[in-house]
């Protein structure tokens, strides 16, 4: 079990349990033999659904958190797991309510204040998560849980002074633990003591060893530093502990050039372009990433309907995306499908007026990108797993449909003015073919997992951070020497990773111009044109990729998913 999902559970659930369940007391004589005798089913029902909630089965989980509602309605325990079942099954609004009811029937419950927090933190509704981590607290100041997540929410109003001490807190209830550790050098980086973040990082690690975002982190506060060379050995350890992250690839390519040592850092590049494992083809990750609407438009509305009206189509672009690959799933093979969307309230990335195009001269998309980067805001991650069964054409096209129609529901209820990333990753399988772990490895572009497996509030995009503030670098690179085509690729994995796509594929074709046979910038292409929709285009660049090199591994293998025939047609045709 990853450590943050055994971290989470234990935080989310720990003091949530059936087995500690508590309830307020009632007056003596008021509950009869039936009371009781539906309470204790009640109680059966809340083991399965907390059983079926660990295993990430949300939708099963809330069918038995509601009837074990409907055996003890006055349960409070009962809801609050309802709650919890709600919100990882997608449905933020319903968890609120669930979380509510528990309050009023117990007012002091302080994991509820805790759960009702991170709901409406999801809802960027951040004076009420305030509000709901104060009165957790309050009830409950032994909990390190709760102290971290108030100071994720007093980072997000700015409050950083309050933020340090709450995540001061944290460490002091827990000091050995790494993710709390984590997030307090995060806030050390923020405000600048880098000594006391690569401390804090290095701690971390002590306890978690193959803790990515930790070594990633600690290896950017050292670049910052100017120690470059120290900076690799933290670099290199993220990239051997998750081979296809290409947050990991990209930092440590850079640090590679920085060097001078192009070889190295064309080597680190090779893997970063993979759609699926080296091992077999049986797993593919994808991700999309939009920008939400402008909160008010200067002409009336004009330019608030145009970004709307981009962000549908780009919402819909990504369920099409995933719905292709679902459907390239042979209807005999049984899949895990798990979706993860990471949104942030605020506008991510924003360059200047005449900046779109990667390389741009004068200095202005240096500039408008150091801009544009200043301390990460807050972010909420959500993840959520299915089960695509074996079965006939008709019975996979409704399982597809139901799993779209509940990410989409999923999708519609974050804030329309956020910067969205869905990510999917498709692990399939014969039932009579089981696949070691190594062989269902995720692949690269997954959106970065940071601790939120059961809904911690954890600060900041720590992994957009660190891509973001390389751009510049890269820029700056550029407008010194603009002939070296590794340095484009670098700034298209750059942005590749961010989701622009668009972007992306203008630096993968200026590194083809100055190269035209580089391996490198074919395979970053393929995956630009993949991102924006593409996939015509990308087998396209794959099929001339393997016109000049044909024994790349990773075209052929992107090439073999990419043709996969879609069993819609069969779908259609089937009987009912």
């Amino acid at each position: 079990m990853k450590i943050y999902r055994l971290l989470t559970a234990l935080l989310v659930l720990g003091a949530a349990t059936p087995a500690s369940a508590s309830r307020p007391q009632e007056p003596a004589g008021q509950r009869t033999v039936w009371d009781e005798l539906m309470s204790q089913q009640a109680m059966r029902k809340l083991r399965s659904g907390y059983d079926l909630l660990t295993a990430g089965r949300y939708d099963l989980a809330v069918r038995e958190f509601s009837r074990a509602v409907l055996s003890d309605p006055k349960n409070p325990q009962a809801h609050m797991m309802l709650g919890v079942a709600y919100y990882w099954y997608g449905d933020v609004d319903q968890s609120l309510a669930e979380y509510r009811e528990t309050l009023r029937l117990d007012p002091r419950n302080a994991q509820a204040h805790q759960l009702l927090g991170i709901a409406y933190a999801w809802k960027a509704q951040t004076m009420e998560a305030y509000e709901a981590f104060t009165k957790a607290v309050g009830l409950d100041p032994s909990r390190s849980d709760i102290h971290m997540n108030l100071g994720s929410v007093l980072d997000s109003m700015n409050r950083v002074p309050e933020a340090l001490e709450s995540f001061r807190k944290a460490v002091n209830l827990e000091p050995e633990n790494p993710l709390y550790l984590f997030q307090l050098g995060m806030v050390y980086n923020q405000i600048g003591r880098e000594a006391e973040a690569a401390e804090t990082f290095a701690k971390a690690l002590k306890f978690y060893p193959e803790f990515q975002d930790a070594l990633l982190e600690l290896g950017a506060t050292y670049e910052r530093d100017g120690q470059y060379d120290k900076a690799r050995e933290p670099f290199n350890k993220a990239v051997k502990f998750k081979k296809g992250d290409a947050v990991a690839r990209l930092r440590l390519g850079l640090n590679y050039m920085r060097g001078g040592d192009v070889q190295s850092a064309r080597k680190v590049l090779e893997d970063a372009f993979f759609l699926t494992p080296t091992s077999k083809g049986n797993s593919i990750a994808l991700s999309v990433a939009y920008s939400g609407r402008d909160r008010g438009a200067a002409d009336g509305g004009t330019t608030e309907r145009v970004r709307s009206d981009e962000e549908a189509a780009s919402k819909q672009r990504s369920l099409e995306t995933f719905e292709k690959n679902l459907r390239r799933i042979p209807v005999n093979q049984e899949a895990e499908v798990q979706a993860q969307l990471t949104y942030v309230p605020r506008p991510e990335l924003v360059m200047a007026k005449g900046t779109e195009a990667p390389g741009d001269r004068g200095g202005s998309l240096k500039q408008a990108l150091e801009k544009s980067i200043g301390s990460p805001p807050s972010a909420m991650i959500l993840q959520r797993e299915f089960n695509l069964r074996s079965g006939n054409f008709k019975q996979r096209d409704e399982q597809i449909r139901k799993l779209l129609s509940e990410l989409q529901a999923t999708l519609d209820q974050i804030p329309p003015e956020a910067n969205v990333h869905v990510g999917m990753n498709i692990n399939y399988r014969s039932p009579h073919d089981p696949q070691s772990a190594e062989a269902s490895a995720r692949a690269a572009y997954e959106p970065r997992n940071i601790g939120n497996d059961l809904g911690l509030w954890v600060k900041g995009t720590g992994w957009m951070n660190l891509v973001k503030e390389v751009v510049p670098v890269l820029a700056g690179m550029l407008e010194e020497n603009g002939a070296q085509s590794e340095t484009w690729i670098l700034l298209g994995l750059a942005h590749l990773t961010l989701g622009n796509a668009e972007t992306a594929g203008s630096s993968f074709e200026k590194a083809m111009e100055i190269s035209p046979r580089d391996s490198l910038a074919y395979l970053g292409l393929g995956v630009a044109w993949i991102e924006a929709g593409r996939e015509d285009r990308a087998v396209e660049t794959y099929k001339k990729l393997l016109e000049i090199a044909p024994k790349n591994k990773v075209a052929k293998q992107s090439l073999e998913w990419l043709t996969r025939p879609l069993e819609t047609d069969e779908i259609k045709n089937a009987v009912p």
